[in-house]
């Protein structure tokens, strides 16, 4: 449960943490005799009107309260008041924490009246009000104004009996408090934690029940027994089941206010919108890793503010009406005006661009999921545990998560854990962890050359894009070994690195030399080259429908006359070594015919320049220009690839590039998909492979790894 730092004076914040660093004790008998909490058992009906003291803001100090006792006086601690089952408990503020995050609220199921660890599940732990008594104030309650008007009443279920007696609550997603966060890992309750882990949900629950009536609530600074370590564990397990199965879930917004969500929606002017959509998108809670998960499980959420009030728009609409807004704005301002005042306002594209891949994720189809655009999505957000990254990307893929996988995923080993994880992707046929970037400083691994992103989780590892389509073969480990069945395109001649940095003149005039002398001057053979080297917008997957992914692209076959003369000519011209300007014009004419320079209406780029963005975008040499010779057919065709490993790429064994059949991601081409790999290591992949033959070569081909648990 990751955390952001909140100032101890600040309003109550965000900060989230889900895992536990130590096993202490974990039994404190809430029905102790201990001085300092008592419980007393009565009837569940206690007319209303009855009154009882309770500190809601608590405070650093006790209270003395003058009780004739001699001639001494007594330092009598306020309490809280708490509701489980029969109990009514009394827990002085200083043990609240501890109370709660041991084993205070523990009670047999609530429905079946079975302990919990009978059927070894973890309690779901709603509150709501226990409306039969009030909370009052009196000599002994350090409050001057409660804030709410009951003490809560606790209920522990298990998940099946909940869903059996179809209960409805309401999960709240939030970020965690430092001075929260620090309690539960030191172990050592303070202050200011106590107060924000009291005011925090107890307000909460008031804002849902003025608005929705009476609710029970599913809040983990109270639901979850921080420091009952097999409890919070399994409790980790059944998260997405928490937030996926009520109809709404509460998305609170501790830093954002009514009104700044209001501008966006209906915004009085753009000065106000950048302001609030700046305020919106730079909210704590789109830093945090954790609440992203529960965000995407839900099915609606539901928008509380800073100061506790519910929005009257879903999240999912408010993130709709905001885009619509950011376009109708960036119109009528243009986008470098744009751009420059949202800038001032600190508005950050990639914020607002992560909660539009949330939303994406939420609707689609879970087959087309992939550990690329999960770690895209939480590889831009912060936790406090590199551990917990691995269970959010277990839940988001929906792999095997059971106890069993506990320990891996909690082992100080982190390079096993990451590998488990990448393993069972690929088991999925999930064929992403194969196409990663690598990460700058970090070392390959022996065990697993092919593992990128060991040392950290980053988005930087993932730069496809959302799956479109599957690949048509999803065996991708084959006893035991990673061994996919793919489609050579052929063996690595040469490679040389090109940013594509230019006029886009001298940028074509080069590429279509290097394409004669490798190819001919062949003009179908000329323009699918082109096709491969600067792809139309058209052709990606980000703008192609499943019906137009195998439709033909570009340049029609009654231009292949046309072309035809000029590449002929050009070809000559080179061969003759003829002047400058003369091959200039020709290669002009030819660029003219193809389009390459002309904005796409996909996009404001012509080809060209989508290509040198894309190039750049690696900020160092990883792009370039790859000649490869079919294994079938034995003639020779140009490819652009994305290489990091080059300098290995001409001592024997050569590197050859495969295919994968049917794979589509946003930003690759229909069958463009692929990887360049040397001696059983990936050392290179493609977006824009499509063949350039008829050739259709099937091989199993093994990539080098250890496998998980062979330590």
């Amino acid at each position: 449960m990751g955390r952001l730092v909140i100032e101890d004076n600040e309003e109550p914040g965000p900060k989230r943490r889900r895992t536990d660093s130590g096993y202490g004790d974990l039994s404190q008998n809430s029905q102790s005799s201990n001085n300092t909490t008592l419980l007393k058992h009565q009837d569940s009906g206690l007319s209303s009107g009855t009154r009882a003291c309770s500190p809601i803001l608590l405070s650093d100090e006790l209270e003395i309260i003058a009780v004739t006792e001699g001639s001494k006086p007594l330092v009598q601690e306020p309490t809280i008041i708490i509701y489980v089952g029969s109990a009514r408990q009394q827990v002085a503020q200083s043990k609240y924490l501890s109370h709660i995050w041991r084993s205070g609220l523990d009670s047999p199921c609530a429905v079946c009246h079975q302990h919990f660890a009978e059927k070894g599940e973890p309690p779901i732990r709603t509150f709501t009000f226990e409306t039969s008594e009030d909370l009052g104030e009196d000599a002994s309650n350090i409050t001057q104004a409660p804030i709410a008007p009951h003490p809560i009443r606790v209920f522990n279920r298990h998940f099946k009996c909940l869903k059996s007696k179809r209960v409805k609550y309401l999960p709240i997603s939030h970020v965690w408090h430092e001075a929260v966060s620090q309690a539960q890992v030191a172990r050592e309750p303070t202050p200011n934690a106590t107060r924000l882990a009291y005011q925090v949900p107890i307000r909460s629950l008031l804002a849902l029940t003025r608005h929705f009536g009476h609710v029970e609530v599913w809040h983990d600074y109270i639901s979850v027994p921080q420091w009952q370590t097999a409890t919070q564990q399994q409790l980790l397990l059944q998260l997405p089941n928490i937030f996926s199965y009520p109809d709404r879930m509460i998305m609170h917004l501790d830093d954002v206010s009514l009104s700044h969500l209001n501008d966006v929606v209906d915004p009085p002017g753009y000065s106000s919108f950048l302001e609030s959509i700046a305020k919106l998108t730079n909210s704590r809670y789109f830093d945090r890793m954790w609440v992203v998960l529960e965000y995407i499980q839900s099915k609606e959420a539901a928008l509380l503010s800073q100061y506790y009030d519910i929005f009257d728009k879903p999240a999912a609409d408010v993130c709709n009406i905001a885009g619509t807004n950011l376009g109708r704005y960036i119109s009528r301002l243009g986008q470098s005006r744009f751009n420059q005042l949202a800038g001032a306002k600190g508005f950050q594209w990639s914020k607002r661009a992560c909660w539009d891949d949330q939303q994406t994720w939420k609707h689609q189809d879970p087959k087309l999921r992939s550990l690329g655009a999960a770690i895209f999505i939480i590889g831009q957000k912060a936790c406090r545990d590199h551990h917990d990254y691995f269970f959010s990307l277990r839940f988001l893929l929906d792999l095997r998560q059971d106890e069993a996988k506990i320990n891996t995923i909690l082992s100080d080993n982190t390079f096993e854990s990451y590998l488990a994880l990448c393993w069972d992707a690929l088991k999925s046929g999930d064929y992403s962890p194969l196409l990663f970037l690598p990460l700058d400083s970090e070392e390959t691994d022996p065990r697993a050359p092919w593992l990128r992103g060991h040392s950290r989780i980053s988005h930087n590892l993932w730069d496809y894009g959302t799956c479109r389509q599957q690949a048509k073969s999803r065996i991708i480990i084959r006893e035991g070994k990673i061994k996919p069945e793919l489609e050579s395109i052929g063996v690595v001649l040469s490679f040389e690195y090109d940013d594509f940095f230019g006029s886009d003149e001298t940028i074509f005039r080069q590429v279509a030399k290097k394409i004669i002398d490798v190819s001919g001057t062949c003009p179908k053979d000329f323009r699918d080259a082109i096709s491969r080297i600067f792809p139309s917008a058209a052709g990606k997957g980000v703008f192609s429908m499943p019906s137009d992914l195998h439709a033909e692209v570009g340049t029609q076959p009654a231009d292949l006359i046309s072309i035809q003369k000029l590449v002929e000519r050009l070809g000559n011209l080179a061969f003759r070594d003829e002047t400058r300007s003369e091959m200039l014009q020709t290669s002009n004419k030819l660029l003219s015919m193809l389009g390459l320079s002309l904005p796409e209406k996909q996009s404001s780029l012509s080809r060209i320049k989508a290509a040198s963005e894309e190039a750049q975008w690696y900020k160092k040499k990883m792009e370039g220009l790859a000649v490869v010779k079919c294994k079938g057919c034995l003639r020779d065709f140009l490819f652009r690839a994305t290489v990091w490993d080059y300098p290995d790429l001409t001592p024997a064994p050569a590197a050859e590039m495969y295919r994968i059949p049917g794979l589509l991601y946003d930003d690759t081409i229909a069958e463009g998909a692929g990887l360049m790999i040397r001696d059983g290591e990936i050392v290179g992949k493609m977006a824009y492979a499509t063949p350039a033959c008829e050739c259709r070569i099937r091989e199993l081909v093994e990539i080098k790894s250890q496998a998980p648990g062979a330590e």
